[in-house]
């Protein structure tokens, strides 16, 4: 995970451009959410030119350890329900948000499968890492605001994700 520090704050008068907001509680097995790309469509398929999203399911880390035979999870792990598509994140997604609510959850973070089967798709733990990133924040001379969501986490290409999710979106 990274973080990045703007030189110039964003507009924030701006309809397509909105701030992710960081998760204040952990997220439960059951969330449903969304996951946003430019990734392939399918297991060797071609990139879309357009984002897509799919939506997919928290399950709990003992259902993920039993289906990926892990036995440590610090991630979050997610299934597309639907026994008709098995989405999941592709080649050319990592990195991207899996959110609820304009809350980031989760970074894709491991492709398993790319829409074959059930396996559930992996994702880094953002709420794990909120007082690392409110600590970074503090630290390079930012505050974190004083409200329930903080609003000021960014993490690699993800800023550009969000403000195009937002215009694609919108």
């Amino acid at each position: 995970m990274a973080l990045l520090k703007l030189t110039k704050p964003l507009p924030r008068s701006d309809k397509h451009i909105s701030l992710a907001k960081l998760p204040v509680i952990p997220p439960k097995a059951g969330l449903k959410c969304l996951v946003g790309g430019w990734g392939q469509m399918f297991d060797g398929g071609p990139r879309t030119a357009k984002l897509l999203y799919i939506d997919v399911t928290l399950i709990s880390a003992k259902e993920c350890d039993k289906q990926l035979n892990v036995k440590e999870i610090d991630f979050l792990c997610a299934i597309d329900p639907d026994p008709f598509t098995h989405q999941n994140p592709c080649i050319g997604d990592l990195g991207a948000p899996l959110m609820h609510d304009d809350v980031v959850y989760g970074i894709v973070s491991l492709l398993m499968g790319c829409g074959k089967g059930d396996w559930p798709s992996v994702y880094v733990d953002v709420y794990a890492s909120v007082k690392w990133i409110e600590g970074k924040i503090i630290s390079n001379g930012g505050t974190t605001l004083s409200v329930p969501i903080k609003m000021e986490f960014f993490t690699g290409s993800f800023l550009l994700f969000v403000i195009i999710y937002k215009i694609c979106v919108n």
